[in-house]
């Protein structure tokens, strides 16, 4: 059966960066069965097999490795001076990972 991850990543623009992120996601994790573009602002959502997203951490890794080599090559549009912006409660972390199970 399969399951589901969230990642999110600031500065992480789903219209141009989710093509280049699910690519290497699928070449790089055979557990990965789909990258889905969400509308969630950053977030993209991971389809896995297995019991546990053991790589989520490296999932996120590959992810934020694969945004910062797009835009030290120029690969995606950046506009000069946009920063992320941390708009995550206070306590949690701005870039993560939430398994859709825990929200049961």
């Amino acid at each position: 059966m399969p399951r589901l991850c969230l990642i999110t990543v600031p500065g992480l623009h789903v219209s141009s960066d989710w093509r280049p992120v699910h690519d290497r996601l699928l070449e790089t994790f055979p557990e990965v069965t789909d990258v889905l573009a969400t509308t969630m602002k950053e977030t993209i959502l991971v389809v896995y097999q297995g019991a546990a997203p053991d790589d989520a951490s490296r999932w996120l890794d590959v992810v934020s490795e694969t945004l910062l080599r797009r835009r030290q090559s120029g690969g995606a549009h950046v506009r000069p001076g946009k920063r992320a912006v941390d708009r995550s409660e206070p306590g949690r972390p701005s870039t993560g990972l939430r398994s859709l199970e825990s929200l049961k």
